[in-house]
This record gives C-alpha cells, structure tokens and sequence, in this order.
C-alpha cells in the first residue's frame, strides 16, 4: 500500500468519525429538552407545540379561549401522569396542557327534596363551575344511598326514599359509583360544551 493510498484512507476514517460524533451530538441536542403540547391551545405565535431545556415544569405558554390551565400531564386526556408547574421532569418527556371548562348549562329539578347539595372537586356546582378532565361530582344529604337503573341515586330521608339523577353531557364516560355513603361521579375526558341537568324526586 502506498504512502498516498494511506493517507485518503486515514482522511476518510476522521471524515467518518466526526460525522458520526456530528450526528450523536445533534441527536443529544434533540433529545435534552422537554416537549410541551398545546392539547388544544396556542401560543402567542399561534404554535401548538413548544419545546424547553428546563428540567422543571414550566408554567403554561398556551391560550385556550374559554378554559384555565391545570397543570400537565403525559397524556393528552389526562390519564397519565399528572405534572405541576416547577416540578421535576425529565428530557425527553412530552407534556400536555390540562384544561377546565366552564359549566354553561345548569338545570337542577327538585320534587320535594331540599336535602340534597352537589359539589364538584369541593366546590359547590352550578354554572360556570369549572370542570376538567378527571372531575369529581359528589352528592350531600341523605343516608343508605345505592345505585340503580340508568345511574340513579337512591337514599332513604326521616324514612322516606328519595332519588338523584345527575345526566351529564360533554364528557365522556363518567363513572357512577358510591363511595363511603357518599354518591360519586367521575367524569372522563370532558369538552367545551359541559351540560349537568339534576333531578331529585320522591321515590313512591
């Protein structure tokens, strides 16, 4: 082998290795950051996706007209794991914007039953309470409650029966249960349009 011949071999061999650490370091910038998804909101630049070096949580970049930030999650509707802003998070991980929305139908009939109170994640509810993703809808009064047909709630009040209904449009799947005596509703993934129509009656 000649002189010549070894040195465009060696000169190739560098061309290679400072591609191949270009292409690690490019690959290692890409992957030392943390990506924050929009999950139906903007930015002022109108971006739905903003990627950040911080190891922290950042607080929300994002506008979503008629909702308020609640944190971040790994999933886009909120059954992943939850993230508050400045806590720890680790590059690579993708993030979603978790957003309430505003009740903006509330109906709630009663048939002589002024026993009942209803509360959503503590509050009480009523228009323009805000729901998210994951929500808990809870009812107050009455003692012995079960669960029956078509999600009805039934207790027995100074010995008489009474029932609670509680229809909820704009979420999907709510989950009707009762825990402790203590009728609950766990909403799934919920949209803009949030309706909660509540009917008590005697139960004859």
């Amino acid at each position: 082998m000649t002189k010549k011949n070894i040195i465009i071999i060696f000169s190739v061999a560098v061309i290679l290795v400072v591609l191949a650490v270009a292409a690690v370091t490019m690959l290692g910038n890409d992957s030392e950051v943390v990506t924050y998804n929009g999950n139906g909101g903007i930015t002022e630049d109108g971006e739905t996706v903003f990627t950040c070096s911080n190891t922290t949580a950042i607080e929300n970049v994002f506008m979503n007209n008629g909702c308020a930030f609640v944190g971040w999650n790994t999933e886009s509707d909120g059954s992943g794991t939850a993230y508050s802003v400045g806590e720890d998070v680790s590059y690579g991980t993708t993030l979603y914007a978790q957003w309430s929305y505003v009740v903006n139908d509330y109906n709630i009939t009663r048939y002589n039953c002024e026993y009942f109170s209803f509360h959503i994640d503590g509050e009480t509810l009523g228009i323009d309470s805000l729901v998210s993703s994951g929500s808990i809808i809870t009812v107050s009064g009455g003692s012995g409650w079960t669960l029956g047909d078509n999600n009805a709630f039934t207790c027995t009040i100074g010995g008489l029966d009474y029932s609670a209904v509680v229809v909820i449009s704009g979420t999907s799947d709510p989950v009707y249960s009762i825990n402790d005596d203590v009728p609950t509703i766990t909403l799934g993934v919920v949209s803009q349009n949030i309706s909660v129509n509540i009917t008590c009656s005697r139960v004859l």
